[in-house]
């Protein structure tokens, strides 16, 4: 236990984890909000189009309006324009993409969390440095495996999680009772 708590480039170490997964929990949640409106951006109007082309031609095979050729025409328009549309939505894959990023974080909160049990309750002193390499192996599979962040969303997490601002609420407590 003194090993743990005496030694500061684990502790170092400890908080620099802490607060890069932070910063990748909220860079991929906030990655996964901006794909999911990406996809409603792209969906909405489509259904839409959809939406106005099909009652285009439902009105104009009624033979109810006189002059229906420009009925026939616009329903043509939102029809390739919701074609469009619909193969973008499809081929951009916002909703999967958005979906791997929830999931990106959701491995990246199991972390934090395994790390504050471990900040918690730390490992026997024989026991310190294979728990932390473990811990290590983990936390460098999980951001292999991770989404790409792009830098827009990784610069404005950049911010609230510099090494200057950002600290953890495990150790505002550590510093407080010293």
């Amino acid at each position: 236990m003194d090993k743990f708590l005496n030694n500061i480039d684990l502790q170092n170490s400890i908080k620099d984890w802490d607060r890069k997964l932070s910063r990748s929990i909220h860079c991929h949640y906030e990655s996964a909000k901006h794909l999911a409106n990406k996809h409603y951006g792209l969906g909405i109007p489509t259904i839409i189009c959809v939406t106005i082309a099909s009652t285009g031609i439902f009105a104009a095979s009624t033979n109810k309006i006189d002059n229906n050729s420009w009925i026939g025409i616009a329903s043509g328009l939102f029809g390739i324009v919701s074609a469009i549309l619909s193969a973008l939505q499809t081929f951009s894959k916002y909703s999967e993409r958005a979906s791997k990023h929830q999931q990106n974080a959701s491995e990246f909160s199991s972390l934090k969390r395994e790390l504050d049990l471990l900040v918690s309750f730390p490992p026997k002193e024989e026991e310190i440095d294979a728990t932390f390499k473990k811990f290590l192996e983990k936390y460098n599979n999980v951001s292999k495996q991770s989404e790409y962040i792009h830098p827009k969303i990784w610069d404005k997490c950049k911010d609230n999680y510099s090494k200057q601002k950002f600290q953890s609420e495990y150790f505002k407590k550590i510093s407080s009772s010293n």
